[in-house]
């Protein structure tokens, strides 16, 4: 990332800063006061940038097994990496075993037959939850697109 593509964001967010700052109309005390307005003021514009910042690429399906592993090497952004996350921990908290299905599948490499197998479930279920699980991410994650 060279200056040139920092140098805009920094004037932005200083731009911003002005003026969230030049609306709270406030009597400035001191220097320590201005620094602490100044902070807090900082804080609230990365908050709100952060909120309407979208994932630049679309994540697509098939992306979707590489973005759970911890370490994958590919060259998707942070941003895909936590929606991935986030969208997997709340299919977690909405149906456990179809969560522990698509984990085991894409992280830990399982089979759909040694899965079924650990599981003592049917290969068709234990391919049908897999395939239920990867659709409902993939279509929550286009919320974050």
């Amino acid at each position: 990332m060279g200056l040139g593509s920092i140098v805009p964001n920094i004037t932005a967010l200083i731009s911003e800063l002005f003026l969230k700052l030049h609306r709270l109309e406030t009597t400035i005390l001191s220097e320590d006061h201005f620094f602490r307005i100044s902070a807090r003021a900082m804080r609230q514009v990365l908050i709100d940038h952060s909120r309407v910042k979208r994932i630049t690429h679309k994540v697509s399906i098939d992306l979707i097994p590489a973005l759970l592993l911890p370490a994958s090497g590919n060259a998707a952004s942070p941003e895909q990496f936590l929606a991935v996350k986030i969208v997997f921990e709340k299919l977690r908290s909405m149906d456990p075993q179809v969560a522990e299905t698509v984990w085991r599948r894409c992280v830990e490499g399982l089979t759909v037959q040694e899965m079924s197998q650990s599981q003592n479930r049917e290969m068709w279920r234990v391919r049908a939850d897999y395939d239920f699980g990867l659709r409902w991410m993939g279509n929550r994650l286009k919320r974050y697109a």
